[in-house]
This record gives C-alpha cells, sequence and structure tokens, in this order.
C-alpha cells in the first residue's frame, strides 16, 4: 500500500509538480496513518499544507486539517480534533465550498461523540451522510458514507436507540464488502466497543435479527435509516 504512494510522490518530487507532490503527501499521509506512524504521517500533513498554501489554494490546506483531526482523534485528543475539524469546516464555509466538508463533519461528530454529545454527534454525521449523498461519487462517496454512518450507528446506540444502530452498522458491514475499508486503529477500536455495546444492550438474538436485516439493506435505505426523526428501533432490553 505504502510503496505505490511513496513512488508517486518520488515521481511528482521529480518533475516539479508542487500541486501534485502536496496531492500525494495527503494520500500517503492517509496511510500511515491508518498503519499506526502517526508522526510521518502529521510530517505529510504539514508538507502537504504548506505547499498548499504557498501555491494559494486554501481550499487545499483547509482540507488537509481534517487529517490532522483524524491524527487527534487518534491520539486520543478530542479537544484537538474538534477543534481541528471544526476549523477546517469554517475555512471551507468561508471559500464557499460546502461539500468538501463531509469528512470534517466525521471526524468533528467522532471528536463529541467521544466527549459525550452524542445528540450533535447525530446531526453531524446526518448531515455529512446528505452531503454525500447528493454530491459524492465514486470511492469518495464509498468512504463518506462508511465514515458517517458509522458514526450514526455509534451515536444512535449511544442515545437508546440500539435495534436502528445495528441495523445500520450492519449495513455498513456489508458496504465494507467486498474492498474493505482502511481503519486505523482507533476506528477499529471504536468499531469493536460499539458492537459489544449493540450486543449488551439487546441482547444476542435480538442484535443478530437486527444486524442481519440491516445487512439486508441497500446502501440508500441505510441512509434512509440513518436520518430517520423518530423514535422508531428504540432500544430493546433483553
Amino acid at each position: 500500500m505504502i510503496e505505490p504512494l511513496t513512488a508517486a510522490l518520488a515521481l511528482s518530487r521529480q518533475m516539479g509538480s508542487r500541486e501534485r507532490t502536496a496531492l500525494w503527501l495527503m494520500y500517503l499521509g492517509d496511510a500511515l496513518g491508518c498503519l499506526g506512524d502517526d508522526e510521518q504521517a502529521a510530517a505529510c500533513f504539514r508538507e502537504s499544507e504548506m505547499l498548499h498554501r504557498e501555491l494559494g489554494n486554501r481550499e487545499g490546506a483547509a482540507f488537509i486539517l481534517t487529517g490532522d483531526a483524524w491524527l487527534a482523534l487518534s491520539q486520543g485528543d478530542h479537544v484537538r480534533a474538534a477543534a481541528l475539524a471544526e476549523e477546517s469546516i469554517a475555512e471551507l464555509h468561508a471559500l464557499g465550498n460546502d461539500v468538501n466538508i463531509v469528512f470534517a463533519l466525521s471526524f468533528l461528530g467522532s471528536a463529541v461523540s467521544m466527549q459525550g454529545d452524542h445528540e450533535r454527534a447525530l446531526a453531524l454525521h446526518r448531515e455529512g451522510l446528505q452531503l454525500a449523498r447528493e454530491h459524492f461519487r465514486g470511492w469518495f462517496r464509498r468512504m463518506a458514507m462508511f465514515s458517517n454512518l458509522f458514526g450514526a450507528a455509534r451515536a444512535l446506540d449511544a442515545l437508546e436507540q440500539s435495534e436502528r444502530a445495528a441495523r445500520v452498522l450492519g449495513a455498513v458491514d456489508r458496504l465494507n464488502e467486498p474492498y474493505p475499508m482502511l481503519m486505523g486503529a482507533w476506528e477499529r477500536s471504536s468499531y469493536d466497543r460499539t458492537v459489544a455495546s449493540m450486543r449488551a444492550h439487546l441482547g444476542e438474538d435480538a442484535f443478530a435479527t437486527a444486524w442481519a436485516a440491516g445487512r439486508a439493506l441497500l446502501l440508500e435505505q441505510a441512509i434512509d435509516d440513518a436520518l430517520m426523526e423518530d423514535g422508531a428501533g428504540q432500544r430493546k432490553l433483553p
């Protein structure tokens, strides 16, 4: 995974393309972060942000802040992660780019959820889902859907809607096939804790039923389930 990215980065440097260098640094930072090399990932993000600013690409620099927020989450610094994600969102809003905030919304949702504000987290993930549904296609759509559906499921479980949460996360599980999304250690840990919480809240049989129902959903149905505002899917305690 790393070798093709480092090769592309080296070629961009050799060609003298600062724009491509900034882009490949961002991709390499993402990959290194998923592999747990936070120090090298942060170095990639810093250089990428610097190049974007030198090139006058404020949108690119603002987008890089989402990577910094992701790293802060990885390090357990939820307050800093929230601040970085909010800075990215504010900058992109100021530039009139209300679409590329989708990943910052996901990371902000994760950060505030980790701090116990599950209502706000759910609202942020729902906003991310709406944006991804309306504006994203291809691989970026898949990544945005995965991130925000998972975040919504985590928030729903914390808000005592574990049956619906298990359906949504079951849909995420199916969405993640056959090409699994890369997850950092903190994301995998959060995913596993959320599944364990749902099992505990619902009981094994009810969890298995809800999970299977979620895996049977089409993507658009899973999004509708996550966006549903009423009290359907309230937790059923064993």
